[in-house]
């Protein structure tokens, strides 16, 4: 007994499980599973936050796509910039000059002017003009976010609460502000972000902050309504895995900074504010920013802009501060949603679509090019559709499907690179490879629970070339998934369904051979040979196909000293002996089946070498006139000297060269040949010599497509008149290529070509057809002829034949006439045409010559 290794057991019970799911999906739905795998993959490695710098670097580049070039008129930004710290002499700039400040900007009466100082603090002189500057009800300023545990929050001197905002920016890890805190609630009250303090005054509405919720955490923040409105417009709220985000913090009501522009707003430094060189229309009715824009303050930050913009990455904050009171203005007055994203199971099937597209696109595209082709122009329509959705304010996860595409295509390839090297993509059965791969396995498997021996079924379709020429290869391919499932309505587990061949099945099952089971084998051979021969229905017409099998069977026990390609290539002789034995026959290996095998495969390899080496003869048999009492013709014959077995007999070679294909250089080589010498006799003898050529036709030549052409090629060359030659096609061949054959006989016809069926009465249905085929003659086979004078039965097939075929005004000829007897009775029935031994044996060239010379 062979062990197997545990890497052997393993790779089995991986490519069984293979072989299971290939039973049940087919490779077109398998893609829908890789495609929900990987993008499973890719939804479970979002949340560790892997993909978020991609994603927010995507983020960057359609914010730098989508900018619009202009800047808000609602706005002025009074920028401190660093020569007005120089002109001051000092940071921060005292009381007296900010409050100078505010009441030249009261002069031009703004809406509302926001400081986006910090002020908790005096800075003399000039506190008391500040103070009474910010008691002016249109003034807001600005603090750093508060502590949720200690809700301090310093105000600057004289400023109620109602008119503080925070800091609203969030840096993200990558030090890119992208987000903004607009509101939280506390136990205490609600705390208002700088840029929505500016909106809501501007507007002059209220925030609806939705009904109270309890908060689980006594000294936290409240949880806050979603979506919070102002009016009726929703700013829809950041979720922790919204967007590309993954595993942030998102206290309380977070959106995304929706960047209108990178210059936002008109600006004006503070020294052209105190020196009175600004216009009232500048002012009026505006939202006044004022803050610094000085570098050496060091207020500023990372913005998405900064990507694009290398040489100067940083804006100051009350430019931020711009950006987000302008998107809010711009939500409320022109009803223009906040940069928003998708509901999270919307972003999974969006994920998860790009990955189901993947996978199909694999299945669709065949050859390295077209799979590239189709790859870039998925990616190219990722990116498309991310760029339009981000123009109509809802970012989607770029990096996510992109990624899932990805995964997908290279995923469903090396799916499809295996399952293509184990499987038949056309029946989703187990191809030769796997085959061969689990009958190894189970051979050497000493430790497995079922009887030790091993049975394989070795099945072939017969004529099922004539399918595919009938219906067309959609025709062919229908059978054979018609025929999978008839077999596997006979196979019970555990057993191994393949498909070895084109037209050919291997079935692998276990059996005791020291109980009744072999025979149980033997009965399934019998079941599935029965079952394929019920008509299958193939075409849409109501028009079905009869075919039928040749069936081997070869047994082996799992002893380690059988291979698994001795055993198939035993059950495919089997095949072979049973396809010999006649149509729909199974038969069981023994071990001279080998060696008859070896003997074709031999023989195949001489033949070849023959055909180059001139080893084959024509020969020549004599076609006697009954009624003239002369000699009518000859029928070429081919024969074969074997260098080491001499003599060889066609019935051995002859099926060889069909199988191969070496038949239709045969044959085109014993019709060159003998209407080379019918010419030659005919130049040398006299030109009106009185004899017909018979040559035979073979199968293998109605399916070529050129067997006109190639007779009238080879006349042309002999310079043999067409008259003088009479093809012979068997009745079998007749009525298995009917519609083919009828068109080919009439095309031989015009080159005056005579025809003849040969072996009549062998076949089936031949009568009912005999009317549409255009034959000359009619050669009764020598079966009918050598029981003459033992069967009353022959005597009246023969008779009925020769009177049939006079009234259709075709002649007949008899062959295989070996006695004085046979001879009479044809005479006596009008029998036309006669050949066989008591005549002569088929004779070579010079012999034939003989016979013409002494007539």
């Amino acid at each position: 007994m062979t062990l197997v290794s545990p890497w052997s057991r393993l790779r089995n019970l991986i490519l069984s499980w293979g072989d299971w799911l290939s039973d049940r999906v087919s490779l077109a739905h398998s893609s829908l599973i890789v495609g929900t795998v990987t993008t499973g993959l890719v939804l479970l490695l979002q949340p560790t936050g892997a993909l978020q710098p991609l994603e927010l670097l995507a983020f960057d580049q359609l914010v730098g796509w989508q900018t619009q070039p202009y800047s808000d008129p609602r706005l002025l930004v009074v920028a401190i910039t660093e020569g007005d710290l120089q002109a001051q002499q000092r940071w921060p700039i005292d009381d007296g000059t900010l409050a100078q400040t505010l009441q030249t900007l009261q002069q031009y009466q703004p809406k509302v002017i926001g400081l986006d100082l910090y002020r908790d603090l005096a800075t003399p002189p000039g506190s008391r003009a500040l103070q009474a500057s910010l008691a002016a009800p249109n003034i807001i300023g600005i603090q750093k976010l508060p502590d949720p545990a200690t809700e301090r929050v310093l105000p600057p001197p004289t400023l109620p609460r109602d008119r503080i905002g925070f800091n609203d920016f969030v840096v993200d890890p990558d030090g890119v502000v992208r987000r903004n805190f607009l509101y939280a609630r506390l136990p205490s009250g609600s705390v208002y972000s700088l840029a929505l303090r500016l909106a809501l005054a501007y507007l002059g509405v209220d925030l609806d902050p939705g009904p109270s919720v309890p908060s689980p955490d006594p000294r936290g923040p409240l949880p806050l309504p979603s979506p919070l409105k102002i009016g009726q417009n929703p700013l829809q709220q950041l979720r922790p895995y919204s967007g590309g985000y993954a595993r942030i913090d998102t206290t309380g009501y977070q959106t995304l900074i929706d960047y209108r522009t990178a210059l936002v707003a008109e600006q004006v430094t503070l020294s052209q504010v105190l020196g009175g060189e600004i216009q009232e229309s500048q002012v009026r009715d505006r939202i006044v920013l004022v803050g610094t824009t000085a570098p050496s303050i060091q207020s500023a930050v990372l913005t998405p802009y900064s990507a694009t913009t290398p040489t100067n990455p940083y804006e100051a904050g009350v430019l931020l501060q711009a950006q987000l009171t302008s998107k809010i203005l711009q939500t409320v007055d022109q009803q223009q949603p906040i940069l928003s994203f998708l509901p999270l199971w919307l972003e999974y099937l969006w994920i998860g679509s790009w990955g189901w597209l993947g996978s199909a696109l694999v299945m669709g595209c065949y050859g390295l090019g077209s799979l590239f082709a189709g790859g870039v122009l998925a990616g190219l329509s990722l990116s498309g559709l991310s760029m339009v959705a981000f123009h109509h304010n809802v970012w989607v996860p770029w990096v996510a499907p992109e990624l899932s595409l990805g995964l997908a295509m290279v995923g469903m390839a090396l799916y499809r690179a295996i399952y293509t090297s184990f499987h038949d993509v056309l029946t989703g059965l187990p191809n030769r490879v796997r085959f061969l791969d689990a009958l190894r396995y189970r051979l050497q498997d000493s430790n497995q629970p079922d009887p030790p021996g091993v049975a394989v079924l070795f099945v072939a379709l017969n004529r099922f070339g004539l399918v595919n020429d009938t219906f067309g290869y959609g025709g062919g391919d229908r059978l054979l998934i018609q025929v999978r499932d008839q077999v596997k309505t006979y196979l019970h587990p555990p057993y191994t369904l393949a498909r070895v061949g084109g037209d050919e099945f291997g079935v692998m099952l276990p059996y005791n051979p020291w109980d009744t089971s072999s025979q149980q084998v033997i009965q399934l051979a019998e079941a599935i040979k029965h079952c394929l021969e019920q008509p299958f229905s193939i075409t849409n017409a109501k028009q079905s196909v009869r075919i039928n099998t040749s069936i081997g069977i070869a047994f082996a026990q799992a002893d380690g000293t059988y291979n698994a390609e001795d055993l198939l290539r035993d059950a495919h002789a089997a095949m072979y002996r049973a396809k010999a034995l006649g149509r729909s026959h199974y038969e069981v290996f023994a071990v001279g089946l080998h060696a008859e095998l070896t003997r074709r495969m031999d023989l195949e390899f001489d033949l070849r070498q023959a055909l180059d080496r001139n080893e084959l003869k024509v020969y020549y048999q004599p076609i006697w006139d009954l009624r003239l009492q002369q000699l009518a013709g000859f029928e070429a014959l081919v024969r074969w000297w074997h260098p080491q077995d001499g003599f060889m007999s066609p019935s051995e070679f002859v099926t060889v060269a069909e199988e191969s294909g070496l038949i239709i250089p045969l044959d085109q080589w014993v019709l060159e040949e003998a209407c080379g010498q019918l010419q030659l006799w005919r130049s040398k003898l006299g030109p009106d010599l009185p004899l017909i050529l018979n040559v035979n036709l073979s199968t293998k030549q109605f399916s070529g497509g050129n067997l006109v052409t190639s007779v009238a090629q080879i006349l042309e060359r002999t310079g043999l008149p067409g008259h003088y030659l009479k093809l012979e096609i068997t009745e079998r061949v007749a009525m298995d290529h009917e519609k083919g054959c009828i068109d080919i006989m009439l095309a031989l016809k015009e080159l005056d070509i005579q025809l003849s069926l040969d072996d009549f009465g062998t076949g089936y249905s031949s009568l009912s057809y005999l009317c549409s085929f255009p034959v000359d003659t009619l050669k009764i086979d020598y079966s009918f002829v050598s029981r003459l004078t033992q069967s009353d039965a022959d005597r009246i097939i023969v008779k009925t034949i020769i009177n049939l075929s006079h009234d259709l005004g075709i002649n007949v000829t008899a062959e295989g006439i070996e006695t004085q007897e046979q001879l009479r009775i044809l005479q006596q029935w009008n029998c036309d045409y006669g050949q066989g031994y008591f005549f002569s044996k088929p004779l070579d060239a010079a012999g034939a010559e003989q016979w013409i010379v002494k007539g």
